[in-house]
Order: structure tokens, then sequence, then C-alpha cells
């Protein structure tokens, strides 16, 4: 068996690299590398350009930018590693700490199979966004908080709440994780100090959210504007239909079989967990239901130090899923840091169908179905995506771009194109959406926003040699309807125009 997970292993990790090579790609980040890209130029986040989002994974891209040069490719192959990474510390997990000795080969390959198959993994991990440095960190916080409460030293708790708050510093998707994480371990200590372990814990928190700590410090406003209040405040600006949108990505599940099957096998995990533990309490007060002799399947969970690491799954299942779920708009990969944790409950759930088919002992047909649907259900959302925009696509675009703006022309266009072009970015751009927003004037300065009206007002004056616009078929008609420009180049999701015609009433 254990040849057998090596090569899925194997096929996954040349799989993933492959993709992010090529198929991989997503607009939201073309702004998370132009941030990276200013970074890498000495620039700050939030003082010197705005940036809604947790600063860390943008110095993380930047370093890898500054390693390898200003390419996508080396930030795809990094987001790569950490997201292999990742599905190897929670399959080691399930595989050196499965209840059940008998299963741990079985369970090591059922988590494989449904993390590194899962098709938003797929899609969506080997991006420059952060949902593989959140998912890695997920994974590293939960792999040292299980240690840490089986070990008298403090360090362990410092490592979980080092790992636990590098995900929030990456994304405030994970915002809610540390205090469950935290309170996990006050709880189920086994031994040494708790009061120790909270401040280890506390401590490396604290260590890792240094980025956003010094972020507040340095520019208070700008920092509290990027990190809260345009979450809660602004984000759904100029979308009227955010609630129906978010109706449907919180029932997307119904009709894709792999979110269905990981909520069914959660739930059977749930009941086990239930059934071991009633079964533990009626052992302790001597009214057990099961005779010694006929011992009952839930048994090697029915210790409560087995039971509470899949706990902790379900609990940093429910807060990463309730605050993701009520984030407005919300969007289904949001939910992709708490992957780790339900890949391994849903792990346990495989167990209790194979408990309730009598199939524990021949795990083999209940393995190659669960198999055969991840595969089915990832080959349908490729099938469903294979039209989609790749980078590949973009960088004909941005090659356009070089071949009609003059050097010493002025560009607006997409944050992808100003990233693969190296041209100027001006002041105000580097993240797209803030368009949306209108602030007044002190404070549109204050925070590096261009409201779409002085926007639109520049381009009516001719301030930009060339025009690239990207998803956004609107705005296309409307430049296109101004009259303003002579040619035009359409790329699909793209849009390219340049060279000024002459003024109306010019000879």
């Amino acid at each position: 068996m254990r040849v057998i997970i090596a090569a899925v292993f194997v096929v996954l990790a040349a799989g993933y690299v492959v993709y992010s090579q090529t198929l991989a790609f997503h607009w939201d980040e073309g702004f998370h590398l132009l941030a990276a890209h200013a970074i890498r130029a000495g620039k700050t986040p939030y003082l010197d350009f705005c940036f809604p989002q947790a600063p860390l994974n943008a110095y993380w891209n930047a370093a890898w930018l500054r390693a390898f040069g200003d390419s996508w490719r080396a930030t795809h192959i990094a987001s790569t590693l950490l997201l292999l990474g990742s599905i190897v510390l929670t399959a080691q997990y399930v595989r050196s700490r499965f209840p059940d000795a008998r299963w741990r080969s079985v369970a090591t390959l059922a988590a494989v199979i449904m993390f590194g198959l899962n098709v938003f993994v797929v899609e969506y991990g080997p991006i420059a966004q952060a949902y593989a440095f959140s998912m890695f960190m997920m994974a590293a916080a939960f792999r040292a908080s299980v240690a840490a409460v089986e070990r008298p030293a403090w360090f362990m708790a410092a490592l979980a709440g080092l790992a636990a708050g590098a995900a929030v510093s990456a994304t405030m998707l994970t915002a809610l994780a540390g205090p469950v994480f935290l309170l996990w371990i006050l709880i189920y200590n086994q031994s040494g100090s708790r009061i120790a372990k909270f401040a280890g814990f506390s401590a490396g928190s604290l260590a890792a959210l240094s980025p956003i700590i010094y972020l507040f410090v340095k520019a208070p406003q700008q920092a509290w504007f990027n990190l809260v209040q345009y979450q809660l405040k602004y984000r759904r600006a100029d979308w009227p239909g955010a609630g129906v949108h978010d109706l449907d990505v919180l029932t997307a599940w119904i009709n894709r079989s792999q979110h269905l099957i990981l909520i069914l096998l959660t739930l059977a995990a749930v009941g086990l967990l239930r059934r071991a533990a009633k079964e533990d309490l009626d052992k302790s007060f001597g009214d057990g239901d099961v005779p010694p002799e006929s011992p009952s399947r839930a048994a090697p969970f029915s210790a409560r130090g087995e039971r509470a690491p899949f706990l902790l799954c379900l609990w940093v299942a429910i807060a990463v899923g309730l605050q993701n779920g009520f984030a407005h708009p919300t969007f289904i990969q949001y939910f992709m840091p708490m992957t780790p944790s339900v890949a391994i409950l849903a792990t346990l759930g495989l167990y209790a169908v194979a408990i309730r088919l009598e199939t524990v002992d021949r795990p083999g047909r209940l393995l190659a179905a669960l198999s055969c649907l991840y595969i089915l259900g990832l080959g349908r959302g490729l099938f469903d995506d294979r039209d989609s925009y790749t980078w590949r696509r973009v960088e004909e675009v941005a090659k356009k771009v070089q071949d009609v703006t003059p050097p010493d022309g002025t560009l607006l266009a997409a944050e992808q194109i100003y990233f693969l072009t190296h041209r100027p970015v001006p002041p105000g751009m580097e993240f797209g959406f803030a368009h949306k927003l209108d602030l007044g004037a002190k404070r549109n300065a204050l925070l590096d926003i261009v409201p779409q009206a002085e926007l639109e007002a520049r381009i009516a004056a001719r301030a930009y040699s060339t025009d690239v616009i990207c998803d956004d078929g609107d705005e296309v008609d409307r430049v296109d309807g101004l009259g303003l420009y002579a040619q035009k180049a359409d790329f699909g999701e793209c849009t390219v125009f340049w060279e000024f015609k002459p003024p109306a009433g010019a000879k």
C-alpha cells in the first residue's frame, strides 16, 4: 500500500506542477502579483498602494520574484510546493495517528485522494493568491496543536501559534482558526502547564502577526481600511446581486459530487464520534451496552485522547465555514483553508461507512468507488472550465500592448498587464476594484483610490495612450462609444485600444 500511496502522490505532484505552469489562472491574482512586484520595488502595502488583503502572502511572493525574476511562473511553483506540503502534512498525520492501525494505509490514501483531487484545490491552489499558503499553515497549526497537548514543553504550542498566526497574516479567511487552536490546546492539554502553553501560543501568534502589527503602527488609518473596513463595508459596493450570488455559492454543494461526498462523510464522522463518546461514558459509569467479548467498531475512538484531534478538525471546519459563509459576497474558494481539517474528518467518515457496510476488513471496493467519483468530479470540473482564460493568453495581450504603446506612452490596464509589461503603474491603479469607491478627495488620496468618475474623466481627456480592458464588457462598450481610439484589438476577455483619433474639428 505504501507504494500505491507514493505513486499516487508522485502523479498528483507532477500534475500540479504541469497545471500550475499551463492552465492555473484567476483574474484576482493579478493584483496580488502587482502588489508583490511593488513590494520588491521597495513600496509598502497600505502606505504606498491600496491592497485590501493581509500582507504576508504578498511578501512571500515578492521573495520568490526577487529570487527568480518577475514571472508568475515562480509564484505558481511556490504555491504548488506549499499545496503539496499541506497534502503531505495531512496524509502523514493520518498515516501515523489514525486510531485503527489496520486502516491507516487506507485512510492515508483516502486523504490524499480527497485533498489532492479536489477540483477547487486543483484550480485555486497553484496560483499566486494565499490559498496554498493558508492550507499549509492550517495543516501545520493542526499538527503542532496535537503535539502540544501531548508534550509538557511550551514549544509546540508556540509553533502552533506561529503557524495559525501566519495563516491569518496571509489571508483573513482564517481569522477565527487561531482562537480555536488555542482553546482546544487548553481544554485537551495532557501534560505541562496550560499557562505556559497559552503564553507560548500567544508569543508565536504575535511573531507571525508582526507584519500586520507593524503596518498598523506605521499607518493605522490605511491598515484599518484595507484589513477591516473594506472587508466589512465596501466589498459589496456596486454589486446589487451579491445576496443571490452568496446563496448560489452556499448551495453549490448540492450539484457538486465532491462537496456532497465530503459533507456526508463529515456527518458520518460526527456520528461515529458521538457513538464512541457514549460508549466511553457508559464504560466510565459501568453501564456499557457493548459486551467486552463483542467490542464495538467505534472502540478505537472511545478514548477521549483519540477523539480529540478529530474534534479539533470539526471545530476548525465550523469556525472557518461560518466566518466565510457570512462573508458578503462569498466565494467557494474562501472555504479552502479548512481543507486539511475536512480531509482528516472525511477519512474517519469513510471508516464509519465501512463499519456500516461491514467492509472494514475489505475496503478495496469502497476506496475504488471514492477514487472514481473524485476523478470524475475533477475531470468534469476541468472540462467545464476548458475555455477559461490562461496566463498564456494574457501574455499575448501584454505583447500587443508592448508593440502598440510608445516608450513614453501612458498605459491604463488590468493588474496582470502592468505586471507582465513592467510599465509604470499610475497611482491608484494597483487595485482595480477600488475604482468603485469614492470616499472624498482627502481619504481617496490617503488610501490611493481613484474613483470611477475621475478615471472616466481622465480617459475622456486622452490621458492614456493605450487602454486595456479585461473582464468588463460594459467598460469596453463605454470606451468604444467615446470614439477616442483609432485602433482596437479583441483578445476575448481583453480588449486593447490605442492610437488616438484626431480631436473633433481638428484638421
